[in-house]
């Protein structure tokens, strides 16, 4: 063998190495978390939400009200090689700007409604 081959054999293999970090450690992208279940407080204006496939993740949350629903999105980076279980759940609260009354909650990662527990709720 050359040296010139051992040089481009051993780029070969620092490139093979950089390749395998990329996919075991990132590239991060965003991932849409299911709400599983959802309670509304006493004075019905706080909502908690527990959020599925959260292991270890700092959920960030869109929230739009209407006069007859509260739509939420629950998102968080994630990796693209997750090397954990993502079999657990994450408690979130939401402020609302209204009251909750008879308003349907709706879970933007799913698109379906999810009912609601606990105080003024519906």
């Amino acid at each position: 063998m050359t040296r010139g081959d051992a040089v481009k054999m051993g780029l070969g293999i620092v490139a093979a190495l950089g390749v395998a970090a990329v996919v075991l450690l990132g590239p991060w992208w965003t991932r849409d978390l299911p709400i599983m279940e959802a309670d509304v407080s006493a004075d019905d204006r706080e909502l908690t939400v527990l959020l599925g496939d959260a292991c270890g993740l700092e959920p960030e949350r869109a929230v739009v009200e209407t006069d007859t629903e509260v739509r939420v999105r629950a998102w968080a980076k994630a990796p693209l090689v997750e090397l954990w279980s993502t079999d657990c759940q994450v408690a979130l609260t939401i402020g609302l700007a209204a009251p909750l009354g008879d308003r349907v909650l709706v879970d933007e990662a799913t698109s379906g409604s999810i009912d609601v527990a606990g105080g003024g709720a519906a």
